[in-house]
């Protein structure tokens, strides 16, 4: 579903949840139609930027080079401000539960041993496809950010 559809669908009460940074709750305007926000310390998947083979091809090479240019760029400032986000967030919990009225839950170590235990398939899953060295790398960004 994409988020336009999902927005409308949280509007109607078609769907009642969704997962999502914390920095799009207040833009989005997720406060309005969730009261709940859930903070169980996952790690983010910094976006990536594609550009279609049919739009690329009609590109010249100057601005192929200014694509990835301003590209790299952005993707730097996006993953530092995934990895920035766990600092930021005390802020922006204050915000949402003071002045838009959601109840923050955060999970104790022990609900998020058993949520992990109840999960492990999935963790195996992306080790065997994406391998090891990358899901480690992924655990000390969500660990460092504790």
């Amino acid at each position: 579903m994409n988020f336009d559809q999902a927005l409308v669908a949280f509007e109607k009460g078609i769907v009642d949840g969704q997962e999502n940074p914390i920095s799009l709750i207040i833009p989005y305007k997720l406060w309005a139609v969730h009261n709940y926000i859930t903070l169980w310390r996952y790690s983010i998947n910094p976006l990536i930027l594609a550009v279609s083979a049919k739009t690329w091809t009609t590109l010249s090479p100057e601005d192929r080079n200014v694509v990835r240019q301003a590209g790299s760029l952005v993707m730097e400032l996006q993953k530092e401000e995934a990895r920035d986000a766990p600092s930021k967030a005390a802020k922006m919990i204050e915000l949402l539960r003071d002045m838009y009225g959601m109840e923050v839950l955060q999970p104790s170590r022990v609900e998020l041993d058993v949520f992990r235990r109840q999960t492990r398939s999935v963790h195996t899953k992306w080790v065997e496809e994406i391998g090891r060295t990358l899901v480690t790398r992924v655990e000390t960004i969500v660990e460092s950010g504790k």
